[in-house]
């Protein structure tokens, strides 16, 4: 089961990932999920695009979560919720070389635990344009699914078929900071936004 955040756009063909066989790879996988950029480092696994591996045994274990107040009363998102039920993303030495490019999908795996790579192809979290814009522009090429998390397509100014005038220098990766000199700050991609609804 794939679920998207509302506020995600796919912008490319995602055939090879609605066909789940990222998750038949191992029976310890649960979920497939891209890491989150979080407070300056890859932290936890982003909850706006996931692939679910359906299980009812599964399912009932985290519904009887659930029914647990003091369990419950720790999350204010979906996102820590299901992060602290699926632990492996905790770990930002392991998430750091989830991250390597030097090193190999298949020496990866080793780590994932029950949480598979699905790769920043499938989702692309804005966010990430200011914060670490070398990473975002090495990586857009291939992405087929973006994620707006700072700021959502409908909030940036209306484009259309490209995106702002390129900014001259280096914006600050504190977003109310890139905001105040870069009004398009986390709007690079919102263009597309308003494409696809043109469509």
């Amino acid at each position: 089961v794939l679920l998207l955040d509302a506020d995600t756009l796919v912008i490319n063909n995602i055939d090879d990932l609605m066909g789940c066989s990222i998750l038949e790879e191992k029976e310890e996988y649960r979920v497939a999920g891209t890491l989150d950029y979080y407070r300056g480092k890859w932290y936890h696994f982003n909850t706006g695009s996931a692939l679910w591996k359906p299980s009812n045994t599964e399912m009932n274990r985290v519904y009887a979560l659930t029914k647990n107040n003091t369990f419950m009363k720790k999350f204010q998102s979906d996102q820590i919720f299901t992060n602290t039920v699926y632990t492996d993303r905790a770990n930002r030495t392991i998430n750091n070389i989830l991250m390597d490019d030097n090193i190999a999908t298949e020496e990866k795996k080793k780590y994932w635990g029950s949480v598979a790579d699905l790769g920043w192809s499938y989702n692309a979290q804005t966010h990430v344009e200011y914060e670490k814009p070398d990473f975002w522009k090495k990586q857009l090429e291939e992405v087929k699914i973006i994620h707006f998390t700072q700021r959502k397509g409908w909030q940036c100014p209306e484009r259309h078929s490209s995106g702002p005038p390129p900014f001259e220098g280096k914006l600050p990766r504190k977003y109310d900071k890139c905001v105040d000199v870069f009004p398009d700050c986390a709007c690079k991609e919102a263009y597309r936004w308003y494409d696809y609804l043109d469509k």
